[in-house]
């Protein structure tokens, strides 16, 4: 399949398909059922108007305007990609505040625990100190009974003999 455009000098276009006299209208539906795109002004390649394109500013200077960067990504199709790069971008901005405010109150918390700490380690000894009174009570309470049972005893060999 050919599909061939001729361009006059009065500024009209005569289209063929196979070298039979066409619309252009013929020529878009042809070329969009085979897979063509012909939309984003990716047109004016197959009208042979490489001068607009030559033309454009190398980037868009505004969201709405189109630069030579925007409209090679539209023909590549990574524009597609654009918006959802955007969002990854906003999600990540909010993580990333996100971890920060997580991270101020971890800080927070050290400093708090270090604070404790003192109060902890006195806390520790006093069950400690307590500990050792309640053993050494103990000992003294297990010893007076040991020695009362030995007391007994003799007490007992006393009067039996």
């Amino acid at each position: 399949m050919v599909v061939c455009r001729t361009a006059f000098k009065n500024n009209s276009s005569r289209y063929t398909i196979n070298d039979k006299v066409s619309s252009f209208t013929e020529v878009t539906t042809l070329l969009k059922a085979r897979g063509i795109d012909l939309e984003h002004k990716r047109f004016l390649i197959l009208q042979g108007e490489v001068e607009s394109i030559a033309q454009m500013k190398p980037k868009a200077q505004t969201e709405h305007d189109e630069g030579l960067l925007e409209y090679l990504e539209d023909i590549i199709g990574t524009s597609g990609y654009k918006e959802p790069i955007e969002a990854a971008f906003a999600d990540l901005d909010k993580l990333g505040e996100e971890r920060s405010q997580k991270l101020n109150r971890v800080r927070i918390v050290e400093r708090e625990k270090l604070a404790l700490e003192e109060r902890k380690r006195e806390a520790d000894n006093y069950l400690k100190d307590q500990n050792e009174y309640a053993r050494a009570l103990s000992r003294r309470f297990q010893w007076a009974m040991w020695d009362s049972g030995n007391k007994l005893e003799k007490a007992n060999e006393t009067i039996v003999s």
